[in-house]
């Protein structure tokens, strides 16, 4: 065993890379790639301690539902508080391949002032690399299959192959969580996405412009006013950065040897069972 977890093989532009053994039968070394939002938090929880997981490191996604400083702070602060502390977490880009790929600010700045009421902190500071280099860091130090978690825009791990693509082949199982995108139910409901009284999961709506993240994300006339119940188009999760999607499943469906994955894109929570009293009774608590 000790031979084999020292054995190497050359990489692309003269990098060692250790020799993947078989699957291991002991935890999944993994890699939660995500972008700070509620659901992540409790997926976070989750994992964080399960004894099937050897997690590795916390990617945050600049371009997601937190921002790009407090979501990689928040994250870390969770960490501490499940004893996890150890644990990496990394900043994301702060903009998506996508050309229209931000939630507004003040969404976003919301999800912060939650973890501050809750006075975490941490400690430790977070990883010196960017998600993508945390990415390819865990991929080319595992000496097994490492599985990679999305719940978020796949930005990062987008980027990451494209800096380095043979890294596609040391992925085992890749899981990715969006929500609706084209036909069908949607399972993201209108009373969900609320602001100043305007429905929708997009970004642009003349009383809310100077609220904007980035330019880029004023330009999608028609989205902002939707019926999410209804609709079945709309934007979350993997489908934030569409672009970045078509990327990875790309180098996937390429791969010497492709990895895993299972992607849900539709009707992830709708039989969740959570409904808008609920959200509000856990507020009130």
């Amino acid at each position: 065993l000790a031979a084999l977890a020292c054995s190497t093989l050359a990489g692309p532009h003269g990098h060692e890379l250790l020799v993947l053994s078989a699957p291991s039968t002991g935890p999944v070394p993994l890699i939660f790639d995500m972008d700070a939002n509620y659901d992540d938090s409790l997926a976070l929880a989750f994992v964080a301690n399960h004894p099937a997981f050897d997690l590795k490191a916390v990617t945050v996604a600049g371009n997601g539902f937190a921002t790009p400083h407090g979501g990689p702070i928040n994250m870390k602060a969770l960490l501490g508080l499940l004893g996890r502390s150890d644990v990496p977490v990394s900043h994301g880009l702060l903009q998506g391949l996508s050309p229209i790929a931000n939630f507004p600010l003040a969404w976003r700045i919301e999800i912060d002032q939650f973890y501050e009421k809750t006075d975490l902190s941490s400690a430790s500071p977070i990883s010196h690399l960017d998600s993508p280099s945390l990415i390819i860091k865990v991929l080319r130090e595992s000496v097994t299959p490492v599985a990679v978690l999305v719940t978020g825009p796949a930005t990062n791990l987008a980027v990451a192959l494209r800096r380095e693509a043979h890294l596609v082949n040391r992925i085992g199982t890749l899981y990715m969580m969006g929500s609706n995108y084209g036909d069908g139910p949607n399972n993201v409901h209108d009373w969900q996405m609320t602001f100043d009284g305007v429905h929708g999961s997009c970004t642009e709506a003349a009383d809310v412009q100077d609220l904007q993240y980035s330019e880029g994300s004023r330009i999608r006339a028609g989205c902002r006013g939707i019926d999410l119940s209804e609709a079945g188009n709309t934007e979350w999760n993997v489908f934030l950065d569409v672009l970045a999607w078509h990327v990875v499943t790309r180098f996937v469906a390429e791969a010497e040897k492709p990895p895993a994955l299972y992607a849900w894109t539709t009707a992830a929570s709708e039989d969740m069972g959570v409904q808008m009293e609920d959200f509000e009774q856990g507020g009130a608590t």
